[in-house]
């Protein structure tokens, strides 16, 4: 169920995990820290909040490239030959 936090924005709660906004994977704690921080740096709220999914995203890229360099086989490559001589 959808529900309106104190600044008016959306979240539900799912698997005992908060989702917020945009269904963001932020706790309404984190969301109020960003808002606080942008108010007092007189920053803009989605400027903090992009910057936020951003590392995010970045950590999720990490640990599927960390994953998958863990399940992989190394890749073999061929052995370099020497240039074939052109038929004269």
């Amino acid at each position: 169920m959808v529900q309106r936090d104190a600044f008016g924005g959306e979240y539900r709660l799912e698997d005992d995990k908060t989702l917020v906004a945009l269904w963001l994977p932020l706790t309404l704690e984190q969301k109020e820290a960003q808002i606080t921080k942008a108010l007092a740096e007189g920053t803009s709220v989605s400027a903090l909040v992009t910057s936020l999914l951003h590392d995010w995203l970045i950590g999720c890229a990490r640990t599927e490239l960390e994953l998958r360099a863990v399940h992989q086989k190394p890749v073999q490559r061929p052995e370099k030959r020497e240039a074939e001589k052109p038929y004269t």
